[in-house]
């Protein structure tokens, strides 16, 4: 299971909303998709040190497979 936060300020960063997928977090914030999206990808990459929107996989997952849908 894959949840979608976005979270808040330092130095806290508690989760503001929680969706079960990008365009449900999006509309939630009301950011667009795609930025909800290219700020998860930068994050899962490590380009960003504080990020406004992250991806949490619960349960067992392979780590090529997540790498793949981003």
């Amino acid at each position: 299971m894959t949840l979608y936060l976005a979270i808040g300020p330092p130095p806290y960063e508690l989760p503001l909303a929680v969706a079960d997928s990008p365009t449900e977090l999006g509309r939630m914030v009301g950011a667009p998709v795609d930025t909800v999206r290219t700020h998860i990808c930068r994050a899962m990459r490590g380009e960003v040190k504080l990020a406004k929107y992250i991806r949490v996989d619960i349960g067992e997952e392979d780590e090529a497979e997540v790498n793949e849908r981003c």
